[in-house]
């Protein structure tokens, strides 16, 4: 699998995030999210922070313009992870797995 880094652009929804990281974590991630609207406008920012196997990530995300093919409008979010450099080892590995476990089959 490539590595897509600690920056990518996801096409989900800040909803499809959370019940992503629920499913692959089994925990119900502390999501903050700016007030517009449910967090899901264009422009909205917003941060998780999970503990996963020993490892403490921080995801921050912005909403951007969804993507538009033809009549297809498609949600999109500009993700990034960040952790301690003590922690690289293991949250490249838990993020790999999260990648894993976005892919749509």
């Amino acid at each position: 699998m490539p590595d897509f880094g600690d920056r990518r652009t996801m096409a989900c929804t800040p909803a499809d995030l959370k019940r992503w990281l629920g499913e692959l974590c089994g925990c119900d991630p502390g999501m903050t999210a700016s007030e517009r609207a449910s967090g899901a406008q264009p422009g909205s920012v917003g941060a998780a922070t999970i503990e996963a196997e020993g490892v403490t990530l921080t995801l921050r995300w912005r909403v951007l313009a969804p993507r538009q093919i033809a009549l297809l409008r498609i949600a999109q979010l500009e993700l990034e992870f960040s952790y301690p450099s003590a922690e690289a080892k293991g949250a490249r590995a838990w993020i790999e797995r999260f990648d894993r476990h976005t892919q749509r089959r």
